[in-house]
């Protein structure tokens, strides 16, 4: 985070914070859903076979861009100015992944 000296919290602060809050969202509610972590077969795996809930969910190094490795359909944008279709995005995926 960038909280200055004077311990005020910047609008960069805020954009990082609501990044985090979906990422960790959609990531329990797919873990909710059966969703492993990370790939049970290979932990490391960027493979859209051999995914876990934390690659589908938003990357922070990109934004509040989700990148689901090249499907033919990307899920819903995400609101960034207050997360409120958070749950679409997870439906999207309960359905690409049949849970």
């Amino acid at each position: 985070m960038f909280v200055e000296d004077d311990g005020k919290i910047d609008d960069l602060d805020v954009i990082y914070f609501k990044q985090l809050i979906a990422h960790e969202y959609i990531e329990a509610k797919l873990m909710e859903k059966g969703v492993n972590f990370r790939s049970f077969i290979n932990p490391d795996s960027i493979y859209a076979f051999d995914i876990g809930a934390h690659f589908l969910s938003t990357n922070l190094r990109k934004g509040f861009k989700i990148d689901p490795f090249g499907q033919l359909e990307m899920p819903p944008k995400i609101n960034e100015e207050n997360l409120d279709n958070l749950d679409e995005i997870v439906e999207y995926y309960i359905n690409l992944l049949k849970l």
